[in-house]
């Protein structure tokens, strides 16, 4: 089963069942206390198989934009490395981050010939959810 967009998943009857924020045991629960209306004592197990709520988004001048994977630690050099890194037309000195927030988003426009030169200050920790832009 994959959470939907919207949070849920669907299960033979017991429809879509609302699985976002909830821990597999919590969700074991839901489903059981669900399925215990048609069967007695349901056996319901649930694993996280790949876990999908840890991405960034790469679109613009990379070889391979899409949504990736955010590892532990990932900063924009091996976030833009991961996404197959610039292109010959990137422009280098305006890549842009964006950052969402509950309130506002957050850009931020990083030059990002100062990391190619060394200056490891300008090369920020990635978050979930950030999209890098780069022109």
């Amino acid at each position: 089963m994959v959470v939907e967009e919207d949070g849920t998943i669907a299960v033979l009857l017991a429809g879509r069942v609302p699985a976002a924020g909830l821990t597999c045991q919590m969700l074991e629960k839901r489903l059981h206390d669900k399925l215990a209306a048609f069967t007695d004592n349901p056996q319901v197990t649930i694993r996280v198989a790949e876990p999908r709520s840890k991405v960034f988004y790469v679109v613009g001048e990379v070889h391979n934009p899409g949504v990736m994977r955010l590892r532990a630690g990932e900063v924009l050099s091996q976030g833009l490395a991961e996404a197959g890194g610039l292109t010959d037309f990137a422009n280098r000195r305006a890549i842009v981050i964006v950052r969402r927030r509950p309130t506002e988003n957050v850009k931020m426009t990083i030059n990002y010939k100062k990391i190619e030169q060394g200056d490891l200050t300008a090369d920020i920790p990635l978050e979930p959810g950030d999209t890098i832009t780069v022109p």
